[in-house]
């Protein structure tokens, strides 16, 4: 009996950049998968990005991400909400086109700055 493969190593970390700009946009750009194993990883990144930088947007650059589950939604959710309690706008640009579309049918995009259809 064969079945799918099993992934029996966990999967790379993600990867981080970070820019920001004179105007106090600070750009957090991800690479990798942003799944159950990887998502608290968005979390901090943003955390210390937000804590050490003080901007007044958050950018989430999703255009390296090649998967987004729920657990991912959940943590780009959790750092939006953040963004509302303490004064600070948080958008996602760049997700490629079936991220967009799980960010769209979720209903969460137009929080995230992202057009709804």
């Amino acid at each position: 009996m064969t079945g799918p493969p099993v992934r029996l190593t966990p999967p790379p970390p993600l990867e981080f950049r970070l820019e920001s700009s004179p105007a106090g946009v600070v750009r957090l750009a991800v690479v990798g998968e942003i799944d159950l194993a990887t998502a608290g990883q968005l979390s901090e990144a943003a955390e210390r990005a937000l804590t050490e930088l003080r901007p007044s947007r958050l950018d989430i650059d999703l255009a390296d991400v090649a998967f987004l589950d729920s657990t991912g939604i959940n943590a780009l959710m959790r750092i939006w909400r953040s963004g509302q309690e303490n004064g600070y706008e948080v958008v996602v640009t760049n997700p490629r086109a079936p991220i967009a579309r799980v960010l769209t049918l979720t209903g969460v995009a137009s929080y995230l700055g992202l057009p709804d259809s």
